[in-house]
């Protein structure tokens, strides 16, 4: 029960991220204040504990059960702390000082009360090679995410090849980009591995498929022009591989962990 509210209140920040449209007050982007390298690499750092705390969190999950409240509420603790920091260093923008919402603070805090109240409960331990598999349903939308953000952020561009999508498939395919890029399928892939698949494993194979389908199935849908040198490019490649175990993996048997001797 607390491992799944702590696993869930790890993935409510990317949720509340997507949802955000961006900070807009008219000003030319020439005109963007650069933060002191300092400052930047605390606001950095507490971007990506977004999409890290839930990874990382599973993993300790799948392969350290025993010791997963203990360790992620240590996890936990160190990512609400740098989280902390934006709230007394604000970020410069065009609309002047920003300091971090305080929504991601109150579901990391409760990351860790939630873990820490956990030590008592038992857990599946999953059979090495379902481990394995979740393992990847982690982290290849993690490593797919991550890079992609990485390149838009350096190149000013999007990775790879799109397609000129009008009306509200462009709508929709804007608010899955914020999505993903604010790491909503590694939360979902998180949020399987701890709760051992089971009939999260198809939901969340579902889930996975809607990054790596929805724009070719838009551009065959519309008709719509692409830069691709064939519509497979329009494929998200990491998001289909990784529903691909988590599909497989749905009806494997969970063995339990007894629990530890007393003292």
């Amino acid at each position: 029960m607390f491992r799944l509210l702590a696993i869930l209140a790890a993935a409510a920040p990317s949720v509340l991220l997507s949802l955000h449209s961006g900070v807009s007050c008219g000003w030319a982007p020439a005109a963007w204040p650069e933060p002191a390298p300092l400052r930047a690499a605390i606001w950095d750092a507490a971007l990506w504990t977004v999409p890290a705390l839930p990874a990382v969190l599973a993993l300790l999950a799948v392969w350290a059960p025993r010791r997963f409240p203990v360790l992620g509420a240590i996890t936990a603790a160190v990512s609400l702390a740098i989280n902390a920091s934006t709230l007394v260093i604000p970020h410069p923008s065009p609309c002047g000082p920003q300091l971090a919402p305080w929504m991601p603070l109150l579901c990391q805090a409760v990351v860790v009360v939630a873990l820490l109240s956990a030590r008592g409960e038992r857990q599946a331990a999953l059979p090495r090679l379902r481990a394995l598999c979740w393992t990847g349903v982690v982290l290849i939308p993690f490593a797919g995410t991550t890079s992609a953000v990485l390149i838009s952020t350096r190149s000013g561009s999007l990775p790879g090849c799109s397609a000129q999508l009008a009306g509200p498939w462009a709508e929709a395919a804007d608010y899955l980009s914020r999505a993903t890029d604010a790491g909503i399928p590694i939360s979902m892939a998180a949020i399987g591995a701890v709760l051992g698949g089971r009939v999260t494993g198809s939901v969340l194979a579902v889930v996975l498929l809607v990054p790596a389908l929805f724009e070719p199935v838009a551009q065959l849908v519309t008709s719509a022009p692409h830069d691709c040198s064939t519509v497979l490019g329009l494929v998200g490649w990491p998001y289909l591989v990784a529903a691909a175990p988590a599909l497989a993996t749905r009806r494997d048997r969970v063995v339990i962990d007894p629990a530890p001797p007393p003292g």
